[in-house]
């Protein structure tokens, strides 16, 4: 929202006390305006910031002032350790980004097509960068147990209910109203019935199985897939 009303932050102001309708108006047309804002963005983030990454360059530049500059001899153990020592992968850095690609992604999907195509090209390139670097460089200390997993559902479908509102007011706004109202009224309620399956069938359960039951029932699915047919053994040892 910030990024959207940044020049005309006075004037949206004005218009919430005096107009909520106009306010509306306002943000929504912001929306479609700032679609170069965030298509230069996700290109920056596809090349700069993926690429920075891969490149590894701080880790490289200490390397090269221990080694140049101050000399191995010159440096402690400690601090010799410690660049020797594999780094971990921040979650806390990395999915903010894919959070916010996603949410570009979703709402431009169908206001400004081209946005969504550069999002698909910046997790390609996303992809290839941070699949390598997870096997090759990083090495994680400790496992946090799915735990993420939980926050990337309530985003995911937050991101849903965001686009599907945000759409429907679209399309009210150029006098759509047959079309709006029902897609709204489906789009939301078809959402909040996944929402609720997935929170039924996995989070709930998730959340209060025991690791014990849950490594038992590993053990019981992998007996019954050893039991089926060489074949599906095969494929479950791959």
């Amino acid at each position: 929202m910030i990024i959207i009303v940044r020049h005309q932050v006075l004037k949206t102001v004005t218009e919430t006390i005096q107009s909520p309708q106009a306010t509306i108006s306002t943000i929504t047309a912001g929306i479609a305006t700032s679609s170069q804002f965030f298509l230069n963005n996700m290109l920056l983030a596809a090349g700069t910031e993926t690429l920075f990454e891969l490149a590894q360059i701080p880790r490289i530049v200490s390397h090269l002032i221990l080694h140049k500059l101050i000399t191995i001899e010159a440096a402690s153990r400690r601090r010799i350790e410690r660049l020797k020592a594999p780094i971990s992968l921040e979650w806390g850095d990395v999915v903010p980004k894919f959070i916010f690609a996603l949410l570009i992604a979703t709402v431009y999907s169908a206001i400004v097509p081209i946005v969504t195509g550069t999002c698909a090209i910046f997790f390609y390139i996303a992809a290839k960068v941070y699949t390598h670097q997870a096997l090759f460089v990083y090495a994680q200390p400790y496992e946090g147990g799915g735990k993420l997993m939980y926050q990337l559902n309530r985003s995911v479908f937050s991101i849903v209910y965001t686009t599907v509102n945000i759409f429907a007011i679209l399309l009210a706004l150029k006098e759509q109203n047959i079309t709006a109202a029902p897609f709204f009224v489906i789009m939301n309620v078809l959402t909040f019935l996944v929402d609720r399956q997935v929170q039924k069938k996995f989070i709930k359960p998730g959340l209060t199985l025991a690791l014990t039951n849950a490594r038992l029932i590993d053990e019981q699915n992998k007996v019954k897939v050893l039991s089926v047919s060489p074949t599906v053994q095969i494929r479950f040892a791959n």
